[in-house]
């Protein structure tokens, strides 16, 4: 027999919001119940059980109505929530890791030491520890992917922007609205070429209403509110009420130098206060402008160039400077300008330098070990009488036991001799003296053959 206990029920519901769903009753008739067993006694069980989810009640059931009683541990209910540790959120620090590893599953170990548990909570510390050390070595995650420092320094620029947008969503996601949108207006600003800021447009302008309600809903509560304080203040003994009203002015002055500090800077998005109502309404103003102008973005170039840009990173990586000047033009057809075109070029000027030397060393070196492997036509060849080296191959006498003209005299190799070399003009040295010494010859015979002496001529 199950007998209810209402005015219980009520009392112990904050209670159990905060209790999870660990055991379950399977009666006798059939009925499974699953939730809390609060109080226990040999005849009876006090069941704090699950209505719906969100709904619980209090109910006292005799154990002879009881077929099963399933009951979860305390160290089982520990380890269920150890494992919602896990998967970590992106972008978490070292100090982060630190403060998960020494909360749940450090109690764990400390106060579980038998359960037979312990296995999987030691498998969850060490996925922590790993994590931990990856982000030590300056590797960061960011939708669930690990980014190592190597794979950073592709393309720092689309890294930085995709961490940046990272805490965007993060804001978004734990409703920080304002800080959502100081997010975005840096994004725009610093990496406007980014795949980062082109894919965050659609998740901020999702933001904006919400954004809008909740200041339209601070406008409406401002004189209700103004009203509410004054009457507390009213009530408050007159050194309390001092005490108050300082604090307050202290705060209310801090927004204000914060406000004006923003509004110097020409920050688009300004501090607001419940306790302002023209910061309120000047912001509401500008949600309806930011929420046209995003709207009506036409965002074809800008994603053109984004893609050009990160693609001309990749090329960079991969050696290739020609293809990443290439991607980097489109990337201007298309708009792209500012600090991350001009180091980009930077970057290609000096990846083709190093492109270009590297094809002259290599030049050099193949040309070296091609004449290495070439042999000398001639290993006989001798230096040429100026002393400056060895006679071009193409200028050397080439001549064979076949066609050696007659009268050339050779050594015992068989080589050619120093003296029988020929000059430039084709002629031997000593052919052309032998033809003077034949014309001077010649030249004294008919003298003597036609000129007659004064002598001879007396004597006749």
């Amino acid at each position: 027999m199950i007998s209810w206990n209402p005015s219980t029920a009520v009392s112990l519901l904050l209670l159990s919001i905060a209790t999870l769903s660990a055991d379950t009753l399977k009666l006798k008739n059939g009925t499974v119940l699953e939730g809390k067993i609060v109080n226990e006694t040999p005849e009876s069980i006090q069941f704090e059980y699950n209505i719906s989810k969100s709904i619980k009640d209090l109910i006292t059931i005799n154990r002879a109505d009881i077929k099963v009683i399933d009951k979860e541990e305390a160290d089982e209910i520990a380890h269920n929530e150890i494992k919602k540790i896990l998967p970590t959120a992106n972008l978490l620090t070292v100090g982060d890791y630190d403060k998960i590893l020494a909360g749940k599953p450090a109690e764990f170990m400390a106060n579980f030491k038998a359960s037979k548990l312990k296995v999987l909570v030691q498998d969850v510390i060490d996925q922590l520890l790993a994590e931990k050390a990856k982000v030590e070595a300056h590797g960061v995650k960011i939708d669930g992917s690990w980014i190592t420092a190597e794979e950073a320094k592709i393309d720092p620029y689309n890294h930085d922007a995709r961490i940046l947008a990272t805490q965007m969503k993060a804001s978004i996601g734990n409703r920080k609205y304002f800080l959502a949108f100081t997010q975005f207006e840096k994004l725009e600003k610093e990496f406007e070429f980014s795949t980062a800021y082109t894919q965050s447009i659609a998740a901020i302008v999702g933001a904006l209403p919400k954004y809008e309600a909740r200041l339209s809903q601070d406008k409406h509560n401002y004189e209700p509110r103004m009203k509410q304080r004054a009457k507390d203040l009213k009530s408050m003994e007159e050194d309390d009420r001092k005490r108050t009203e300082a604090a307050f002015e202290r705060k209310l002055k801090l927004f204000r130098t914060l406000r004006k500090a923003a509004q110097e800077r020409k920050e688009r998005w300004i501090p607001v206060s419940e306790w302002d109502l023209s910061s309120i309404s000047e912001t509401l103003e500008k949600i309806a402008k930011e929420t046209k102008r995003l709207t009506e973005l036409d965002l074809t170039k800008p994603r053109t160039a984004a893609t050009m840009i990160a693609d001309a990173f990749k090329d960079l990586a991969e050696n290739k400077p020609v293809a990443a000047r290439s991607k980097l033009g489109i990337a201007r057809e298309n708009g792209a300008t500012g600090d991350i075109v001009t180091g980009l070029e930077e970057r290609i000027d000096t990846a083709r330098k190093a492109e270009l030397a590297a094809a002259a060393t290599t030049a050099t070196a193949t040309a070296k070990e091609e004449n290495e492997a070439t042999p000398p036509e001639n290993n006989n060849s001798k230096p040429p009488k100026n002393g400056k080296g060895p006679v071009n191959p193409k200028q050397e006498k080439q001549s064979t036991d076949s066609n050696e003209p007659a009268g050339t005299s050779t050594d015992a190799a068989g080589n050619d001799s120093e003296e029988n070399q020929e000059e430039p003009g084709g002629l031997s040295l000593k052919l052309l003296l032998i033809v003077l010494a034949g014309v001077l010859l010649l030249i004294t015979v008919i003298a003597k053959v036609f000129v007659k002496s004064p002598e001879k001529e007396t004597r006749e």
